[in-house]
């Protein structure tokens, strides 16, 4: 119940800042949304980076992560072709990628050399993402469910859930696993998600 009225909360809090912008947006007050946004993500949009993907969506949100692993000592290599336009939603594709992001900065802080290899590109109609990064040991053998291991598992772990959520709603196929020490997942969303 108290996760419940949490995440009522939240959605609440979520809604009004979605009215915000979108009056800012209307009145095209495109500095003042621009600072919100600032704001509310806690560092400057693509400091530093920009990547070039085709897509403008994604290359906002690599370079804001790419940044943010720099700035953690954490290289990220990308292998990113993309159309333009992609019929993917856009929305599910950002969330995706934020938490596949997330979820290989958060684990490559725990390792020595860590780094991050991030690929997408287009496939016989099928949008392919495929994010590698380096850890100590087996993972899956571990904790094979990929449950979180932090203390707090309330409000930690959502993550893997998001991932998988957004696989299935798309018709995709989703895969998890472990090459040369290194956790690999890897993602196949058919283009009419």
């Amino acid at each position: 119940e108290v996760m419940m009225e949490e995440i009522r909360k939240v959605r609440h809090e979520i809604r009004s800042s979605c009215f915000t912008l979108q009056a800012l947006l209307e009145e095209k007050k495109y500095n003042e949304l621009h600072d919100v946004l600032q704001n509310a993500l806690g560092s400057p949009l693509l400091r530093g980076m920009e990547v070039s993907t085709g897509n403008r969506l994604v290359d906002m949100l690599l370079s804001t992560k790419v940044n943010e692993a720099k700035q953690l000592g954490i290289p990220i290599v990308l292998h990113v072709v993309l159309p333009e336009n992609l019929s993917i939603d856009q929305q599910m594709l950002c969330s995706l990628l934020t938490n596949l992001l997330d979820n290989a900065i958060e684990a490559s802080r725990r390792v020595s050399s860590p780094d991050i290899d991030c690929s997408m590109r287009m496939v016989k109609g099928y949008l392919t993402i495929e994010v590698r990064n380096k850890v100590d040991g087996s993972v899956l053998e571990k904790n094979p469910r990929l449950l979180t291991s932090k203390h707090d598992r309330e409000n930690h772990g959502v993550g893997i859930r998001i991932i998988r959520q957004i696989v299935h709603r798309c018709d995709g196929n989703i895969e998890f696993w472990e090459e040369m020490g290194r956790f690999v997942v890897t993602i196949m969303l058919p283009e009419h998600s």
